[in-house]
């Protein structure tokens, strides 16, 4: 299926590998790379319809990251976790924000933040060619 994003049509039955064109990769797998590794989630059960909570916090919060970090749609966001539509990510992302109210959680999150922006910043250094050293005081 092809989608013609410059004319902005509506997003109808899109697949998965579609997204992929889009978002080769780039900051859509480190933020998913990086909360699987944090909660110890094989990137596999993300895309299951699994509800154990193990589960279902990392997809919850990726989403959260997805739609913070990138230009995703929420339709765009849910077919990357197994087809889910808007609404199942709109839900994740307000279910991470009220979440955010307690303090371990928001530490964790804060966490998590913390070493995407980093892996974001690191990786555009590098495909930038751009040195570090050339910021240190």
């Amino acid at each position: 299926m092809k989608v013609n994003y410059y004319a902005m049509p509506e997003i109808k039955d899109l697949e998965e590998k579609d997204v992929e064109i889009r978002f080769p990769g780039s900051k859509k797998e480190i933020i998913i790379l990086i909360i699987c590794e944090w909660f110890d989630v094989p990137r596999e059960q993300l895309n299951k319809r699994s509800r154990l909570r193990k589960y279902v916090i990392p997809r919850q919060i990726c989403m959260y990251f997805l739609k913070q970090y990138t230009t995703m749609s929420l339709k765009e966001i849910g077919v990357v976790f197994g087809g889910r539509d808007h609404a199942t990510a709109i839900h994740s992302i307000k279910t991470i924000k009220e979440l955010m109210f307690y303090d371990e959680f928001k530490n964790d999150i804060n966490l998590i933040d913390y070493k995407i922006i980093r892996k974001l910043f690191d990786s555009h250094m590098a495909v930038n060619n751009i040195n570090p050293k050339q910021f240190t005081l």
